[in-house]
């Protein structure tokens, strides 16, 4: 980065600087989570709770990938990680359109009934 300082420092406000390559990558990987969840939560303000969905799982994917990179591991390695806020929020977020999609369609399935009446001594 010292070697850069001549011509950066009249763009300090427009670029970041990494001292490796991983930086970037970590970096990144953060900032793609946050446009997918961001994504995800205005695809569910349009009223598409099944592909906010796969956005926020991507950004869920994302932030345990960042998780990761913040541990200096591999991306591949199948490890624990302590879960950040990001990823205890998208969490939740998650599961709340869940449930209310699992609610949602019970609730259909109840409406679409043949029969709303009690069936009395017929059902018998």
């Amino acid at each position: 980065i010292e070697k850069q300082m001549d011509w950066c420092m009249d763009y300090l406000d427009y670029v970041q600087m990494f001292d490796h390559e991983a930086d970037l990558l970590q970096r990144m990987t953060h900032d793609i989570a946050d446009y997918f969840f961001e994504r995800g939560r205005r695809i569910l303000k349009d009223n598409e709770p099944q592909e906010a969905l796969k956005h926020l799982h991507w950004a869920k994917r994302l932030y345990y990938q960042y998780e990761k990179l913040e541990m200096k591991k591999g991306t591949d390695d199948h490890i624990q990680t302590k879960e950040s806020k990001e990823s205890r929020d998208i969490n939740a977020f998650i599961e709340s359109i869940e449930s209310k999609l699992l609610k949602d369609s019970s609730d259909e399935r109840g409406k679409d009934s043949d029969n709303d009446e009690p069936c009395g001594e017929a059902c018998s």
